[in-house]
């Protein structure tokens, strides 16, 4: 007898060991997913729309059966039971649960307490259905507990109000005639859309598809509102659809807003709520070189423009890259039409110019056809990380293609139609490939030309185009380009059998050289272009003004030496000298590499100005505005919050991400700081760039002298 007992209780514990190991490997096998779920009952929110995660295991944990395999999916069923668990917290247990929801092979007889044949369960707006047809109702639908789910669906149980008919109505927010979610649009612009209903319990069955061609009806009087965080709703005036179940509204707040259509009570129509969630943006803007080649000129010369992100959509084109993360090669081919044809490239009359297939591949570009056109994305064709079965990776079409603050982006005609054999030139210094360069008036420099077969090896990557595609240059001309995109040959700059070159600059300015290969040339080449800025190096040593051992010492001598400031005299800088407007962004320009951009109509700025270019690029490139819509006022004093404001676009255009560091604290005059420069203050200050003057004041309107100018770049120039 006491043998068997032993053996009873081994076998006991072996079982509850084999209970809790299976126990454990059951919970270990669970999955979730992240789904977005609401109820409904009498028009209103029982739970408001909101996204949360669901384990496979917790219809099981209260002792529901689930047809799907818990290690495999979440069911609809678990869903449900979240619901509950949301809405009751912790009086919903596993041992009263069955008195809040009862599920008798997978269909619903009560939930939230009420029994009743008037529950609907929705997962992304159908009934769950199978793919197996059972004409003439759509397709076989699912039990809740069939049914399954995923990351980013969304699940709702809705009470039908119309308990004779079942007739309640679901709505669907629509798009160009296309079922919408979510939407993703630019602050202050208009959102068209249109509301179409259909009888969730008859037809929810039937699909995507049919629903929208055959059951869907336009629905006038839908009022949209604003959820509130407690499922409660506020009317977005003036939002109501009309005969056609058309309305608009707009958003000028940066957000997310859950958006919601409800038929008003009083009307003889009855439907549940529907939900679109509304991210609004701001669009971004980068500041890229680009150029358009053609028949071995320039149809558009080298410069830099400044690109915003909804370009491409605000002229209909399809863009693959979110307008709210980066500016696309689309958006720049688009810009670039603009500056071409002007007032004639508009919205209607676009595709007589440029025509662009939904995936991005060129139709048309310069009312040029397809066969000639090819794009340069800083010396390469634009691809993915993905090996191409072709060789090398996957190429990126023109609107797949993110492009980022100082890129270079080029629009290029085959000259060879038949091999399309063009080359593509890279010039580099130092062993490096290079796009600018600085160097002292009167130094030589020193380029090496080397080029490859742009269609054949360009999507290959940098790595292996130099390794193995690459090939000496010799015998290509250096010339230098003009505002209009005109070359004047460099005497005696022609690539030797090494296919190097060297130049220099007598005449201190900013200049942009073009590699090329002559016509009578066997080979073809696109043309390569580098900014070459000339600068004349002042000596600190030499500016008796200048105290040793200063605050400003060491950053006054850098800014000297680099060019980037120049003394008032040989032999004076005068630190504490006011700066002027014209000065400042001449600095930054210099900075900048002192690129070419479009021309700025200011008055008061004229043309034979040091600082005419510079203002023009300044305001181009959205760093500074003038004081009018004419007038720059290069002259005036700067004061320091213009100079912070400033300093903080021009990061953004050069593309330098600033530390966030770790002060916060607000100066004791944060009062007196204008509410435009506030975010370029702190954001300096946090990233160590700025100061303030002393007993923590930042002295906003206070102007700006040199020596605190050149402290400030170098700061920017030395950031981590």
């Amino acid at each position: 007898m006491k043998k068997m007992n032993k053996n009873i209780v081994f076998a006991l514990v072996v079982m509850a060991l084999v209970l809790c190991f299976s126990m454990g490997a059951a919970a270990a096998t669970a999955v979730d997913a992240e789904v977005t779920l609401d109820v409904q009952s009498a028009g209103a929110f029982v739970l408001p729309y909101q996204t949360v995660t669901v384990n496979s295991n917790l219809a099981e944990e209260y002792g529901y059966t689930d047809a799907l395999a818990a290690s495999e999916q979440v069911s609809a069923l678990d869903v449900l039971v979240k619901m509950h668990e949301l809405i009751y917290g912790d009086a919903f247990t596993t041992a009263n649960c069955t008195d809040y929801l009862n599920v008798p092979s997978g269909w619903i007889s009560k939930a939230l307490e009420e029994q009743t044949t008037g529950w609907s369960f929705a997962v992304n707006g159908e009934c769950a259905h199978s793919e197996v047809e059972i004409p003439p109702y759509g397709y076989m639908g699912l039990a809740i507990n069939q049914t399954p789910v995923v990351d980013g669906d969304v699940c709702e149980l809705m009470k039908n109000q119309d308990t004779v008919e079942y007739a309640d109505q679901y709505l669907w927010f629509l798009q160009d005639n296309a079922k919408v979610t979510s939407l993703d649009v630019l602050a202050g612009s208009a959102i068209d859309l249109q509301l179409g209903g259909y009888p969730f319990m008859a037809k929810g069955t039937f699909g995507t598809a049919a629903i929208l061609a055959d059951h869907l009806s336009a629905l006038s009087g839908v009022q949209l509102a604003l959820m509130n965080e407690d499922g409660t709703l506020t009317a977005i005036p003036e939002a109501v659809t009309d005969e056609d179940g058309d309305v608009s509204l707009s958003f000028d707040d940066c957000g997310s807003y859950t958006v919601v259509a409800t038929v008003p009570a009083s009307s003889e129509t009855k439907a549940f709520l529907s939900v679109l969630t509304v991210n609004v943006h701001q669009a971004v803007k980068a500041s890229v070189y680009t150029d358009v080649q053609m028949a071995g000129a320039f149809t558009l010369p080298y410069q830099m423009v400044r690109v915003s992100s909804d370009l491409a959509e605000s002229y209909g084109y399809v863009d693959s890259v979110p307008f709210w993360e980066n500016v696309s090669g689309m958006d720049v081919l688009v810009k670039i039409h603009k500056m071409v044809y002007g007032d004639a490239f508009t919205a209607e009359t676009s595709r007589d110019y440029l025509d662009v297939t939904e995936s991005g591949w060129i139709k048309k570009v310069l009312e040029e056809d397809e066969g000639s056109w090819s794009i340069i994305f800083n010396g390469e064709c634009a691809h993915t990380d993905v090996v191409s079965s072709y060789g090398g990776y996957e190429a990126l079409s023109v609107n797949q293609t993110a492009v980022f603050a100082y890129d270079v982006v080029e629009f290029v005609a085959y000259q060879d139609l038949t091999e399309y054999a063009d080359q593509c030139i890279w010039l580099t210094c130092d062993e490096e490939r290079v796009d600018a360069v600085f160097a002292p008036v009167g130094e030589d420099i020193t380029f090496s030309l080397a080029s490859y077969a742009f269609a054949a090896y360009s999507h290959y990557g940098t790595e292996a185009i130099i390794d193995d595609y690459l090939t000496v240059l010799s015998g290509a001309q250096l010339a230098v380009m003009n505002q209009k995109g005109e070359l004047t040959d460099i005497d005696d700059a022609v690539t030797d059998a090494d296919g190097n070159v060297t130049i220099s600059f007598n005449e201190e300015g900013a200049y942009t050289v073009v590699a090329y290969l002559p016509e009578e040339s066997a080979d073809k080449a696109f043309m390569a272009v580098v900014s070459v800025n000339a600068y004349i190096a002042k000596d600190a040593a030499k500016m008796t003004d200048l105290v040793p051992g200063a605050w400003y010492t060491e950053s006054v001598s850098a800014m000297l030496s680099q060019g980037l400031m120049k003394g008032v005299s040989e032999t004076r800088f005068e630190p504490n000298a006011t700066l002027t407007r014209g000065m400042f962004v001449t600095m930054l320009y210099r900075y900048a590499g002192s690129p070419n951009s479009v021309e700025a109509s200011f008055t008061d700025v004229k043309a034979t100005a040091y600082y005419a270019a510079a203002v023009s690029w300044a305001y181009e490139n959205e760093i500074t505005n003038g004081v009018t819509a004419t007038k720059f006022a290069p002259n005036d004093n700067i004061t320091r919050e213009q100079m912070a404001t400033m300093i903080l676009r021009f990061a953004s255009v050069v593309g330098l991400d600033l530390p966030s560091g770790d002060g916060s604290a607000l100066f004791d005059d944060d009062s007196t700081i204008s509410p435009y420069a506030k975010d370029a203050v702190y954001s300096l200050a946090k990233a160590g760039v700025i100061k303030g003057m002393g007993h923590n004041k930042f002295a906003p309107k206070e102007t700006a002298t040199r020596a605190q100018a050149a402290e400030i770049i170098y700061r920017l120039q030395n950031l981590e």
